[in-house]
Parts: structure tokens; sequence; C-alpha cells
């Protein structure tokens, strides 16, 4: 914006609600749920604003003279515009009626100058050269992303029980009349599994936990090739192996030749190249792969709302939580980790799609006698637990190194508004695998 344009406002609008609220303090809930101090343009409307706020906090009358006096408290009768603009609120209010109106217009110019602020953001950082492209850009996004939900938030607000029990029956109905297709999840491929959690529900996160080298990148995996086979498509967020190594783990998975085949060095016999040629993700659904390492939650944040808009993604896999960056480096690492727990979450819920996020089990499951995992062992932060809809643990049964199957329990540990359980499933080494118990394994 040049210099000689001044910022969206409306003066009279803004007079209008401080009027309103004198003349009408009862209509203060409605309108405080709409606008905020910090939404006025003129510095002496939001101080009358704050005045207002607290004498309703306090329980106190709101009239000219309590008004009068909390902004003389404050020391900022003068900075307000003194008696004589106290007195031109009330002259220009008669009524409250259009209060909720005037209170739209106010927010709505508020939003317009937060836009144009980080416009100039924009113009100033990206001119500035000394951040790499894409983390400018990511914070750009948040930045934008964060005033499309004060703006969705200022829209919203508490809601009708008679209405949340007519969406709960409609959704019922729906799935009685479809056998519950529809109103599942995202599939993970393992149909007990599924009855469990419901597939993979939106705005759900789903921390799958376990020790190194148990498999829990493998029963991710398995979940994306599943949504794609489905028709889903998925981001996967690899934040230890490279597009490569999980481009040759899906082709493993798919075909069902040995891993150690396909990035080795000898050459593949006729029917390992046959079955790779036949292998196919299904029927629509794709897996995107972001294999940036390094990466903080604004930027995945970022990566999956663009991949929703652009390639219609359903589900976000990040791998591993531990190796996401912290907010800030400073902070104790228990704290670290929590905070990145708790905004997957909130990019769960803010996105509308379900965020599976792996991550890392202690020591002390190793020092335990049957080496059954607990909700206790999750490494660093016991806000992963308290953040997370539902906890999948894996527990690997004893088995020899050169077997080619192991036994492996998913452990759905913490599954809320849903049963807890044991789904058993086999673990198929050379090709990195999961797979449902059957017949021929046992």
């Amino acid at each position: 914006m040049s210099a000689d344009r001044v910022p969206p406002h409306d003066r009279e609008a803004e007079a209008s609600i401080l009027g309103a609220l004198i003349v009408d303090p009862a209509c203060f809930d409605d309108i405080a749920a709409i606008v905020e101090a910090g939404d006025f343009y003129f510095d002496a409307h939001g101080k009358v604003f704050d005045a207002i706020a607290d004498l309703n906090r306090d329980g106190k009358p709101v009239d000219i003279v309590s008004v009068r006096e909390a902004l003389r408290t404050r020391g900022q009768l003068a900075d307000a515009g003194g008696d004589v603009a106290l007195a031109d609120l009330l002259d220009r209010v008669p009524t409250a009626a259009n209060a909720l109106y005037h209170a739209g217009i106010v927010r709505g110019a508020a939003i317009r100058r937060q836009m144009i602020r980080v416009g100039h953001e924009i113009i100033r950082d990206a001119g500035d050269g000394s951040e790499p492209p894409e983390e400018l850009l990511a914070g750009f996004e948040h930045r934008l992303f964060e005033i499309g939900r004060g703006l969705a938030g200022a829209k919203s607000g508490p809601v009708d029980a008679k209405t949340v029990l007519t969406d709960a029956l409609n959704r019922i109905d729906e799935r009685q009349a479809d056998g519950g297709e529809r109103s599942r999840g995202v599939p993970t491929g393992f149909p007990a599994l599924d009855d469990l959690l419901g597939g993979l529900r939106p705005g759900r996160l789903v921390i799958v936990a376990a020790r190194p080298s148990v498999g829990k990148s493998s029963l991710a995996a398995s979940f994306v090739l599943a949504a794609a086979a489905a028709g889903c498509s998925s981001l996967f967020v690899s934040l230890e192996m490279s597009r490569e190594e999980l481009g040759d783990r899906f082709l493993s998975m798919l075909s069902g030749v040995d891993l150690k085949r396909i990035g080795g060095a000898l050459r593949l016999d006729a029917a390992e190249a046959d079955a790779l040629c036949r292998v196919s993700l299904g029927r629509g659904g794709s897996v995107w792969i972001d294999d940036r390492a390094g990466q903080k939650v604004a930027r995945i944040a970022s990566t999956t709302r663009r991949a929703i808009r652009r390639h219609g993604v359903r589900l976000l896999v990040v791998d591993y939580l531990q190796l996401v960056h912290p907010e800030n480096a400073r902070d104790p690492r228990h704290l670290q980790v929590g905070m990145v727990a708790t905004r997957l979450k909130e990019l769960a819920r803010a996105a509308r799609i379900p965020v599976v996020a792996l991550a890392q089990l202690n020591r002390e499951v190793e020092n335990r006698g049957d080496g059954r995992p607990r909700l206790a062992d999750l490494r660093d932060s016991g806000q992963i637990e308290q953040d997370a809809d539902q906890v999948l643990l894996l527990h690997a049964k004893p088995a020899d190194r050169i077997e080619a199957v192991q036994e492996v329990d998913v452990l759905l540990e913490k599954n809320r508004n849903g049963p807890r359980g044991v789904v058993p499933l086999f673990y198929r080494r050379p090709n990195v695998r999961f797979e449902t118990p059957s017949v021929e394994f046992r």
C-alpha cells in the first residue's frame, strides 16, 4: 500500500459499537464473539473497548460514568479522547439494534489490514534474501492460514445440541444405508484394525510407536498404499528415509520381490522383473512424498494444505515425530516434542484429515521381561499421549533373525471414543510388509 493510502477502517462503525455497548451492556457477549480490542483501527476506540470488557469481566455495571472511571484508573482517559469523546459515543447511538452488523464491518476491516500487513512482510522478507525460499513460503502460508482460521472462528461459536444430535443421526442413517462404507475413514488395509479404529478418521491424530527396526515405517507405508488402492491420495512426509529408499520399499511391498534384490547390485531374474513391471498403486489414489530433512510443523502444514488443494490428499503420514524440528530450540526436549504433537493435532483438525505420526519408544521396553510396550514408554513427552486420539504400539514377538516372517501385535492402547484391542499381524521381513495372518504362515 502506498504511503498516501489509509488502511481499511470504518470510524463510524467502531464508534457505533462502543456506543451500543454503553447503551445496552447486555449485547457485550455477542459483540465480543466477533471483535476484540485489537480489531479497532483507532487506538482510542480499542482502549474504550478494553475498559468495557474489564467491567463486564468483573461483573460491574457499564455506563458512561463507570467507563470513564475505568479509563481514568488506567490512566487512559486522555488517550481515549476524554469526556467529550465518551459523550459523543452516546450521541451517535440511540439504539444497539445494529451493533452486530457494525461489528462485522469492523472485523472485516481488521482482516483486510492483517492481509495487507502480511503482504508488506512478504515483499520485505522476499527482497531481503537471507532465508531459503521454501522457508519463506512456508512462513507466509502459515500467517495467511492463521488469518483464515481467525476469520472462520469469528463466524463460529457454540452450536445447539439439537443440531449436533441431528447431524449424528444423519451420519447413522448414511451408515445404515450403505453398510457403513462411506462413514468409515481412510482404510488401513487391515480389516481387524479398521474395525477397531473405524478407519483413519478426519481430524484425528494417530500415533504409531515402536522401538527402532520393529516396522513402524512399514506399517505407515502399508496405510498409504491401502489408501491409494481404495482411491484415496495421501502425503508421506519422510524425515528419515529418502524418496529413493521409500520407492524401493513400495516396490518390494507391492511386488513381493525381496528388498535386498531391488536395491542390490545383482541383476534381477525374469520372474522378479516381471513382478516389478506389474506393480500398480490401485484405482486412482496417489502417494505424494516429501523427503526434505529438518522440517518444522509450519512447513509440513503448508505442504499439506497445498497437497489437499492441488491433489485432493486425504491422509498425512509423518515419519517420524521426534525428527520434526522444534519451534523453539531453546525449550527442554519434552516441551519441544510435546509442542510438535500439539501442532500436528491442530493440523488434523484444521485440515480435516487424519494425521498419522510415527514415534519412538524409550529403552524401558527392552528392560521389561515380556518386551510389551506401554503408553508410558512414549519417548520424550507425555504430551504425545495426551494429544493423540489413537495410539498404536507395535509389539514384536521373539523370533530368530533368519526367519522371514515375524509375529507382531498391534496394541491399540488408546482409542478415544472407541474400544481398545490387539490386532495380530505378520511382518514379512524380505518385503518389509505387514500381512494379515493366514493358514499358510502358521
